[in-house]
């Protein structure tokens, strides 16, 4: 069996959840799954370390480094003309043409679409497809997305044109089903799974106690009442510190942190991979106060880390670390993340242990090759 994947999520993203998430499917499949990635050029660093595809090149444009060289309004629109036009070619255009050229050779049993651009219908044919849903995002906050939102009507179309549908969670399913009225039965959930830590941890990376905040801070995230939450906890305990990864901190993110009275203890770090584990095994706790997720990746990897976690009681959250998070209930204006960091602070040694095997007990729940099989045996279901 041939599973052609097209080039959408690789071209998308130079890193993500997303890409990551496909590579280490891919990576873990079962030895009679043959695999096609319908690609050329890609700045992705999952896609390239994993070497799952030969003669890759770097792009010599895209619209990244286009938007960089001609900073004007409009940009998006001129780039799309340009390359319409064939003034330009862009690795976004030259790989949906790979894409499509593969989708027309007709050499694959299933096709699975890495997103939502629904280019391939006129292409496809009797072929099945599969779609991936990660996460229900725009149709949850649509205030965050720019209206209409032309996904939105993309993904429930091909959620309705495929032969099946992949949720990361549960509670993606429940969306799908309560959001876009798609059938229970289409739709399969194949959790992701957790990372494999195998290394000594260094000595740590920052000096003194800190919690810790992981990736994006904006919108749905609930970074800004996590500020309010930990000005509170720095009155009680001004040694601890709060560290953030993800993006440096905005003009009205430093504002804030400043007007807190938090300059010296709320600080940003932009670490590789193996340094994030670092941050991961030394921190007092990884704080997610986000709003929703469709999976939350984070979560094990903290987990595989031995670091405690403490996760807004929201969306998946719950089911994906059950017993094994301390949680609380956050919402901007009003959170009880406070105590709960108070609490989970004041743990002793041995309460503090018990939950990092539950945390550890509950990262290996989740595996990338048992999902990979589960993976396959959708693709089988397809052409039955």
């Amino acid at each position: 069996m041939k599973i052609l994947y097209d080039h959408q999520a690789f071209t998308m993203q130079h890193f993500g959840g997303v890409s990551k998430c496909f590579c280490e499917l891919l990576l873990h499949r079962p030895v009679d799954m043959d695999i096609d990635i319908a690609i050329k050029q890609t700045n992705n660093t999952h896609l390239i370390d994993s070497k799952l595809v030969e003669g890759l090149i770097h792009p010599a444009m895209d619209f990244q480094l286009f938007a960089k060289r001609f900073p004007f309004i409009a940009k998006h629109k001129i780039y799309q003309l340009l390359n319409t036009l064939s003034l330009i070619k862009g690795s976004e255009f030259l790989n949906k043409e790979e894409s499509i050229r593969k989708i027309k050779d007709n050499k694959y049993d299933v096709f699975h679409a890495t997103f939502f651009d629904d280019y391939f219908l006129p292409y496809i044919g009797n072929k099945p497809f599969v779609i991936t849903v990660h996460d229900m995002m725009p149709e949850i906050f649509p205030d965050y997305f720019r209206k209409p939102n032309p996904e939105t009507k993309r993904k429930k179309e091909l959620c309705e044109k495929a032969a099946a549908v992949i949720a990361v969670s549960e509670n993606t399913k429940k969306d799908l089903i309560r959001i876009m009225d798609i059938p229970e039965e289409k739709i399969h959930v194949v959790y992701h799974g957790g990372p494999k830590v195998t290394e000594k941890f260094s000595l740590p990376l920052i000096d003194g106690e800190y919690f810790l905040y992981v990736g994006q801070r904006d919108a749905y995230k609930n970074f800004h009442q996590t500020l309010v939450d930990f000005s509170l906890f720095h009155q009680r305990f001004p040694q601890v510190k709060l560290v953030c990864t993800g993006k440096p901190f905005t003009l009205f993110e430093n504002k804030m942190i400043t007007d807190l009275g938090l300059e010296k203890v709320v600080v940003f770090f932009r670490p590789s991979d193996l340094e994030l584990l670092n941050l991961y095994h030394y921190a007092i706790a990884f704080i997610y106060p986000s709003l929703y997720e469709g999976f939350g990746m984070p979560i094990l990897e903290a987990f595989s880390c031995g670091c405690l976690v403490l996760l807004n009681k929201k969306s998946c959250f719950p089911e994906i670390a059950g017993p094994a998070a301390i949680y609380f209930e956050s919402i901007e204006g009003k959170s009880n993340l406070f105590q709960q960091m108070i609490d989970i602070y004041t743990l002793s040694s041995l309460e503090k242990n018990e939950l990092i095997e539950k945390g550890l007990s509950r990262a290996g729940m989740f595996n990338w090759a048992k999902s990979s099989m589960q993976l396959m045996g959708i693709y089988e279901s397809c052409i039955k």
